[in-house]
Parts: structure tokens; C-alpha cells; sequence
């Protein structure tokens, strides 16, 4: 009765073994294909929008300086360093823009962009206000409309990580 037992064991066992084997494998297939997705397209998403956000940020911060300066050097110096910034900018969209996958990723990025150009827009007015040392006016324009848009933009970008993340 012995080897009855061990037969009827292992025709149990041999198929479970099996089925276990063969859902390893087909779980193992399902987290490499997320794994690959998460390398390939949300962590360098949410670092390209992260990124951009600082830039986007530090593009301001170049603005808030020229208005302080009291120099054409100066000037001259954070007119340089935001142009260089807006080139980075612009690396970074293209960047970000290869990655779009999602619904909500071509409904919201497309949202950012335009409030990105309208702020684009308000800052070669403060720009200029702010070469024609007119800082008080400069003043008056980055903390009104350019500040409400950079909020705006952000926001969006700060979604759109969001959406990357989860």
C-alpha cells in the first residue's frame, strides 16, 4: 500500500510543482515588464519634470535679479545666465516630451506649455521694464500676472510627477 501512496503523492505533487513553476514564471515575465517601464519611462519622467520645475524656478530667480541689479554687468550677467536657462528648458521639454505615454500626461503637458509661453511672454515685458530701470513697474508685473502663470505652470509640472509616480 506504500508504493500506492507514493504514486498517488507524486501525481499530486509533479502537476502542483508544475503550476507553481509555470505562475513563477509568468510573474516573474509580469515585474520585469513593469521593472522595465519603471526604468524606461516613469523615473526619467519625473526626473526630466523635476527638473524642469528647478529650471522653470531658477529662470525666475534670474528675472528677480536683473530687477535688483543696479549694473549693465549685472544685467548683462542674469540676462546670460536666464538665457542659458531658457536653452536648458528647452532641452528639458524635448526631453520629457519623447516620455508621454498617458492620457492625463498629453492632456496636462500640453496645459503647461501654455502657460509656460505666456509667462515667456509677461517676462520680456518685465525685462524690459527692468533694462529701462523701471524696477518699480518690473516689480509690480512679476509679482501680478507672472507670478499667478508661474504658479499655474508649476502646479501643472508638479501633476504631472505625480502622474509619473504613481
Amino acid at each position: 500500500n506504500i508504493p500506492q501512496k507514493a504514486k498517488d503523492t507524486i501525481f499530486v505533487l509533479v502537476p502542483t510543482v508544475i503550476v507553481l513553476a509555470m505562475a513563477s514564471i509568468l510573474f516573474s515575465h509580469q515585474i520585469n515588464e513593469k521593472s522595465t517601464e519603471i526604468k524606461t519611462n516613469w523615473l526619467p519622467s519625473a526626473i526630466h519634470l523635476n527638473h524642469l520645475n528647478t529650471l522653470t524656478s531658477d529662470f525666475r530667480i534670474m528675472e528677480l535679479q536683473h530687477i535688483l541689479s543696479i549694473t549693465d554687468e549685472q544685467m548683462l550677467f542674469y540676462e546670460n545666465h536666464r538665457n542659458q536657462k531658457s536653452g536648458e528648458i528647452q532641452n528639458e521639454m524635448a526631453q520629457y516630451e519623447k516620455l508621454i505615454t498617458t492620457d492625463v500626461e498629453r492632456t496636462l503637458y500640453p496645459q503647461f506649455q501654455g502657460k509656460w509661453n505666456e509667462y515667456l511672454t509677461e517676462s520680456r515685458s518685465v525685462l524690459e521694464l527692468s533694462k529701462q530701470n523701471r524696477n518699480e513697474e518690473a516689480k509690480t508685473l512679476i509679482r501680478n500676472r507672472s507670478q499667478t502663470l508661474f504658479d499655474e505652470y508649476s502646479n501643472l509640472l508638479l501633476a504631472l510627477v505625480r502622474e509619473n509616480r504613481s
